[in-house]
């Protein structure tokens, strides 16, 4: 009998991964179109690992509260129902940075948040982040929108942020920068009340040269 010698051998091994390959082609061409934007979507989400540490109701909650985030650590503490989470939340995409000496060194880091959950998703406090304007509930906005009316349509800034201190209700912030002189802040319930007003005014700084 004959036996192929290493050459044969390596081309029928080339020639069936090239097969395999041309079927595998072959059969991705023929999936539907949605099936193909349902794997693409899944491809495109960011990982984040720390989370499969996590329970179901914490994830849902910190994922409602801060889309498009992840998680750099999570801590657990307590047992039972009286399990909490602490999670340190960063935006992969944000071009932000925070500065700050410590001891004879300046240390730069990503800009982070603490979010603390019950076991059960309850919000136990949520350290002051930016929201989208889609996400602050329509009584706050219309309270805001009355509140701003004499304000001129474009912005130097336009801020709206959200925060949760232990044993309180979810508070909302927005700060307007008409110009380089001139701000207003706003701190608000979610129906809408008012917590404080402020106006930052400066109008020497128009004015002032160097000497």
């Amino acid at each position: 009998m004959m036996r192929p010698n290493p050459p044969t051998i390596a081309a029928l091994l080339i020639l069936t991964t090239a097969n395999a390959i041309a079927l595998t082609v072959s059969a991705d061409a023929e999936e539907p179109p949605s099936q193909k934007s349902d794997e693409r979507a899944i491809a495109a989400k960011p990982i984040d690992p720390v989370i499969s540490f996590l329970p179901r109701a914490v994830v849902r909650t910190y994922q409602a509260l801060f889309p498009g985030h992840r998680v750099w650590r999570s801590s657990e503490t307590g047992k039972g129902n009286a399990r909490q989470y602490e999670l340190i939340i960063f935006q992969p995409n944000s071009s932000g940075a925070h500065l700050q000496r410590v001891g004879s060194a300046i240390v730069c880091s990503l800009l982070n948040y603490k979010l603390i959950l019950s076991s059960t998703g309850k919000v136990i406090r949520e350290q002051s982040h930016p929201i989208s304007e889609d996400t602050v509930p329509k009584a706050v906005r219309e309270a805001f929108d009355k509140w701003r009316r004499p304000f001129p349509r474009r912005f130097l800034l336009f801020e709206w942020r959200a925060y949760q201190e232990v044993g309180a209700e979810r508070l909302y912030f927005v700060r307007v920068g008409l110009n380089a002189i001139e701000a207003y802040e706003a701190t608000l319930k979610a129906d809408g009340t008012f917590v404080k007003k402020s106006t930052h005014f400066n109008k020497d700084r128009s004015s002032r040269r160097d000497k």
